[in-house]
């Protein structure tokens, strides 16, 4: 009988961890292939890694042994399979400063369902290119990646013409690389493709995983991906599995909504380590969330320099662009000339800009930028007491959301090249 009791117990336990406060974990299984997605692809480059660089020092660790005797030519290269851990792991090492840590992850979504290994563990590929004895131009890659290129074997690339979209993914190379769960590292394995395009080298990780949910004895198929980028899902695409393909319409990302049955899932993201899909059922009468068609999560805060009190209530009636920036993000800063130039060609009875300046440990840094740029619209800083960047699910910088005058969500993370062809769509632009 106690055996019974606890054998239940146990079984309960597993299955409330899965499904607590409306999150829910679906264990993902993975496929090789391309599956309903269309395929992405990056360059393979050989180039030198610049000194001022904020990696170089991490980068240029790796080390390249037993490269074969018979090849000429040789040129080095290297693909960053899971940036973040090497962000981090460089961060720990003390190999970055606090600002370059900062930096360099706002570039990218961050996964904040995941853990970092303290100590540096494989989370680079390295290949090398050269001609072999019959005057062939080969790569060789370091499938088990221990930096040891006499266990490796050399190959042609294909030219991009000759591969289809559906290649022989037994022929495809399988490399190795490691994550931590939290209390180990655990070593993984995934299918790579190399082509060449116009002479130039180009890669993919041919995998995709999927997932089912059960609603009301209906079974719904979930198809997601890393966009064949990134093994650890730093970034990633979602949809239904339905058919052959997934429209690029009813491809997801992190924090979209997926519609299944009568209700809304908001996706979380991928634990890459457990293996997990993480979706949060919303509550049927949710009202504020960050996605288009949802009231706008409130704001109030002091303008940085003013310190009049701003309230996005106030401007109901126009539309509202929100600019999360930082101080310390050169793409943010980079890209306020463009943003001065909306600004000064659209009109404050229609259209309203206000930036939310993020992760900033001293608000002198975003004055200075804002004096320096001259810039004429009201800022904010999200902090502990507003928590706006939080509400609003910011992962990377800069990033907008528009606002319209309903007070609605229009679009979300988008960018200003994107803002700029909203606005010409809706006829703000003078």
């Amino acid at each position: 009988m106690i055996t019974k009791r606890l054998t239940l117990f146990f079984l309960f336990l597993s299955l409330t961890a899965f499904c607590q406060k409306n999150i829910i974990k679906l264990p993902i299984s993975f496929h090789s292939g391309y599956g309903a997605f269309n395929f992405s692809y990056v360059n393979l480059t050989f180039d030198d890694i610049p000194k001022e660089y904020p990696l170089y020092k991490s980068l240029s660790l790796y080390k390249y042994k037993n490269i074969p005797s018979d090849l000429s030519k040789i040129e080095r290269g290297l693909v960053m399979i899971d940036p973040e851990q090497l962000i981090n792991q460089a961060y720990i090492s003390h190999d970055i400063t606090k600002e370059e840590y900062t930096e360099l992850l706002s570039y990218a979504p961050v996964n904040n369902l995941r853990k970092y290994s303290k100590t540096p563990i494989a989370s680079v590929l390295l290949f090398i290119k050269g001609i072999d004895h019959n005057g062939k131009e080969v790569v060789i890659v370091d499938c088990n990646n221990n930096g040891d290129f006499a266990d490796e074997t050399a190959f042609e690339i294909e030219d991009f013409g000759k591969q289809n979209k559906i290649v022989d993914i037994r022929k495809l190379k399988t490399i190795r690389f490691e994550i931590f769960n939290g209390r180990r590292v655990v070593s993984k394995v995934i299918p790579m493709r190399i082509f060449k395009l116009d002479k130039q080298y180009l890669y993919n990780f041919p995998q995709f995983a999927t997932a089912q949910l059960k609603i009301d004895k209906k079974i719904y198929q979930i198809a997601v991906t890393g966009n064949f980028l990134y093994p650890a899902f730093t970034s990633f695409s979602l949809g239904l599995n339905n058919g052959n393909t997934i429209k690029d319409g009813l491809i997801l990302k992190k924090s979209g909504l997926l519609s299944l049955g009568m209700s809304q899932y908001q996706i979380i993201g991928i634990d890459p380590a457990s293996n997990l899909l993480v979706l949060k059922k919303l509550s049927k009468n949710i009202k504020t969330i960050n996605q288009p068609g949802f009231e706008a999560p409130s704001i109030e805060g002091k303008e940085i320099l003013s310190s009049i009190p701003v309230k996005l209530k106030d401007h109901q009636g126009k539309y509202v662009y929100l600019d999360f920036w930082g101080s310390w993000c050169a793409p943010c800063i980079d890209q306020i000339p463009e943003l001065k130039e909306i600004y000064d060609s659209t009109s404050r009875e229609k259209l309203i800009i206000l930036g939310v300046a993020t992760k900033e440990t001293d608000d002198s840094a975003v004055k200075k930028v804002v004096l320096e740029h001259k810039i004429l619209w009201p800022n904010l800083i999200s902090n502990t007491k507003n928590s706006i960047a939080e509400r609003y699910g910011i992962m990377k910088y800069p990033t907008g959301v528009l606002i319209d005058p309903k007070g609605n969500i229009l679009s979300n993370d988008i960018n200003i090249i994107e803002f700029r062809k909203i606005l010409l769509n809706l006829k703000l632009l003078k």
